[in-house]
């Protein structure tokens, strides 16, 4: 929060969160737009930081547990090459929504030292949800299936 209130980041665009910077990463669908974002990430790559470097991306890497759909893989290729160039510390994503509740599946995984963490959806009142609190270095998740919590 700023001194006016709440800040909002879109896409292309990157906030400190603390000493962490957080890149918002817009949902690339073609030649033009994943050229903008590698342009971004390389923008924000140059950004002095004392904390992690975070990212909010769209589709979970491809085959990880995080991408799993209970019969093949959904994630982003691309993405697995961004995070072997960029090595950012986090990336949280959504769009595979039965990952943590397939078998096989997951709501985190790493690769390389980046660790990915998608939350997963759930109908009813209380979303499935990751509270990642950067001072204890934990994640913790929660659906009403099932709960964990990771070190970062």
């Amino acid at each position: 929060m700023n001194e006016i209130g709440p800040t909002v980041t879109t896409d292309g665009e990157h906030v400190r969160v603390g000493p962490d910077l957080v890149s918002a990463c817009a949902w690339w669908e073609g030649d033009h737009t994943r050229g903008e974002l590698e342009v971004q990430l390389e923008r924000d790559a140059a950004v002095e930081r004392d904390g992690r470097w975070i990212w909010a991306y769209h589709s979970p890497p491809d085959v990880s547990p995080t991408a799993w759909g209970g019969a093949r893989y959904y994630g982003d290729d691309v993405l697995n090459g961004l995070i072997e160039r960029f090595a950012p510390d986090l990336v949280l994503t959504g769009h595979v929504h039965d990952a943590p509740f397939r078998p096989d599946g997951s709501w985190h995984d790493r690769v390389g030292s980046t660790l990915v963490l998608n939350a997963g959806r759930q109908p009813g009142p209380v979303p499935a949800h990751i509270i990642v609190d950067t001072a204890e270095r934990t994640a913790d998740w929660w659906s009403f299936e099932a709960q964990g919590t990771i070190a970062l």
